[in-house]
């Protein structure tokens, strides 16, 4: 009868151990599901708009972020236009640099910054 138990009572114990496994394994596959990148889910009935919004120049934006005059031609549709077109270049990518004295110190700079667009308007010369 002792050993009827014990085996019964080791068989309890095996049984045991092999849901805390397989717990520990669910419970490490949700864990790896958790890290996970999801997507997020979206609205197949929302209407997107199918046209870009033109912004300004990187150069633009500068000069109001230093609170400078900056021509209105450059918030205009043609500017914008210009400002996109250009931004592909090499010249105005933003891995190309160039070097600024700043406070006696050489920095450097994008070279998006630097340079003023060769077909910007006067204020006083648009069509409104």
């Amino acid at each position: 009868m002792a050993n009827g138990w014990r085996f019964e009572c080791q068989e309890c114990i095996d049984l045991w151990q092999e849901q805390t496994e397989e717990d520990a394994c669910v419970a490490w596959e949700r864990l790896e599901q958790k890290k996970k990148p999801k997507i997020n889910d979206f609205d197949t009935a929302m209407i997107m708009a199918d046209i870009i919004i033109p912004c300004p120049s990187q150069y633009t934006i500068q000069k109001i972020k230093n609170m400078e005059y900056v021509e209105l031609w450059y918030f205009s549709p043609d500017g914008c236009w210009e400002a996109s077109t250009t931004s592909r270049s090499t010249l105005d990518s933003d891995d190309t640099f160039g070097f600024v004295k700043v406070d006696g110190m050489v920095a450097l700079k994008m070279l998006a910054l630097f340079k003023a667009s060769h077909k910007a308007l006067q204020d006083h010369d648009l069509l409104w």
